[in-house]
């Protein structure tokens, strides 16, 4: 896969698309890999790849709901982005929406399985600084997507289940 390859793709859910809120928000962004391990690692969003829970969450929706939205921050009157929704292909969609689904039911995020509405995610820690860790997690359940980034090496699917638990469904 060539770096405009995953440059393209990541676009596709919204990482390093210039949209905009009316305060501090990262759209994230996929910098071109140096080499080979750089194009893995990148590949698994890791390297040098940046983004935000705001960005996953949107990332995550995408997969939902089969279309990219810029955020928008609920005031009134409402404040229109630029950037127009882009549909994401449903051969992407019929893919990715079974394995977070699995990734909840029988794999890394399983704690986050909780009976009602069904939970779809995954769960990574990724390393960041010097010896620094954040655990992630990225779902959604019903219409509503999150993402959630907690620094250190935790459980995040526990985590995510608490918030679900807390937040009606």
């Amino acid at each position: 896969m060539a770096y405009q390859d995953l440059s393209t793709s990541a676009a596709r859910f919204g990482i390093g698309v210039p949209w905009t809120l009316p305060l501090p928000a990262c759209s994230g962004s996929v910098p071109p890999p140096t080499g080979d391990a750089d194009r893995a690692a990148s590949m698994v969003g890791q390297g040098k790849v940046e983004v935000s829970p705001l960005s996953m969450a949107l990332a995550v929706a995408t997969v939902e709901n089969g279309t990219w939205k810029p955020p928008s921050l609920i005031k009134i009157p409402q404040t229109p982005q630029s950037i127009p929704p882009k549909p994401l292909d449903s051969d992407s969609i019929s893919t990715l929406q079974p394995l977070l689904r699995q990734s909840v039911t029988s794999g890394a995020a399983r704690s986050a399985n909780l009976s009602g509405n069904k939970v779809s995610g995954v769960v990574a820690q990724v390393p960041y600084g010097k010896g620094k860790t954040v655990s992630w997690f990225v779902g959604f359940r019903g219409n509503v997507a999150f993402a959630l980034a907690v620094e250190g090496k935790v459980n995040a699917a526990q985590i995510a289940a608490k918030f679900l638990r807390a937040v009606p469904g």
